[in-house]
């Protein structure tokens, strides 16, 4: 009996089966024919080698498909990235699409360049066409690193403050990711510093200086400007000084000078009192330091008391006794 020709079936991924169709002579095709002598029922499996043509694919839409970010997110700002839409699918994909956000993006191919700012940050998707259908990739989230768009000191408290008064500063930070950390930082000062987003104490003259503050992140570090910190207090101390500096006793008809001197001050007096006896005698809106008695009688004679003020509050001086000696006839 004359020869079989045998026809090849694809039997999965692991190899075809040789199936007997009686004594033909096939022309060879584009992978030949096959001549096996055996018997009319039978049939063999024949694995594939490594030289042997494997036979066409057989057409398929997009599989698999999914997006591939080059270099892997996050990306910091400006740095360049590319992201492919990849599918398995036969014949090769020649339609691609892509969407931000669940947007279309009017873009084709299969590859995207970004330059990224923070508006390019978002879910990517893409899909794929052939003639055999079309499928899309999951959505891949590209981050894109950027540093703080402003920072600014914004005082919540009155400025100058008063001493004992609560102060409290703000650090306002514009857009920025990662979320940055916020320092702050005393410049006249600076193992004066702190975190957080806001810096609070209580107004002391020992406080009083610039701060600043600054956000960091993996992206990048901004300072904002200076603000001056001035905290008002009330003069520390006044006291009674004779000019020029004598005896507490004056004569009658002369000339008695007492000048007010006080502490330290912030902002200085604005105003000085001066009291005889706890009585006001006059104030000073120009803050004069100086009361003149010109001819001083007996009378004029008491204890004597100044006070200087400012906004912050005053200070009296300790009394003062002054004598006005009476030049009268024996």
């Amino acid at each position: 009996m004359g020869p079989y020709v045998f026809l090849l079936v694809p039997m999965g991924l692991h190899g075809y089966l040789w199936v007997p169709t009686g004594p033909y002579s096939v022309p060879a095709g584009p992978y030949g024919s096959l001549r096996i002598s055996m018997g009319r029922d039978a049939s063999q499996r024949v694995p594939m080698g490594p030289g042997d043509a494997a036979p066409p694919s057989p057409p398929t839409p997009p599989r698999e498909v999914w997006v591939e970010v080059t270099p892997r997110s996050p990306i910091p700002e400006g740095r360049g990235v590319t992201l492919r839409c990849r599918a398995t699918s036969n014949p090769a994909p020649h339609r691609y699409g892509w969407s931000l956000n669940g947007a279309a993006l009017h873009i084709d191919g299969a590859q995207l360049q970004l330059l990224p700012h923070s508006a390019d940050a978002g879910l990517y998707g893409c899909s794929a066409t052939n003639s055999q259908g079309e499928a899309e990739a999951a959505a891949v989230r590209l981050e894109v690193l950027y540093p703080p768009r402003s920072v600014a000191v914004t005082p919540l408290t009155p400025l100058p403050a008063l001493e004992k008064s609560r102060v409290t500063l703000s650090c306002r930070v514009g857009p920025a990711h990662p979320a940055p950390i916020v320092q702050w930082e005393r410049l006249d000062n600076p193992s004066d510093a702190a975190i957080g987003q806001e810096l609070s104490f209580e107004a002391d003259p020992s406080r009083a200086g610039t701060y600043r503050c600054a956000a960091s992140n993996e992206a990048g570090t901004v300072r904002a400007e200076p603000v001056s910190v001035v905290v008002w207090y009330a003069p520390r101390s006044a006291r009674i000084i004779p000019d020029p500096p004598g005896p507490q006793r004056a004569a009658e008809g002369g000339l008695v000078t007492l000048r007010c001197q006080w502490g330290p001050a912030r902002p200085p007096p604005t105003e000085v009192t001066w009291f005889r006896d706890g009585i006001p005698l006059h104030s000073s809106p120009n803050a004069g330091s100086l009361l003149r008695l010109r001819g001083p009688r007996p009378e004029d004679g008491g204890q004597y008391e100044c006070e200087v003020r400012n906004v912050a509050g005053g200070a009296r001086s300790a009394p003062y006794r002054l004598e006005v000696l009476c030049e009268c006839a024996p």
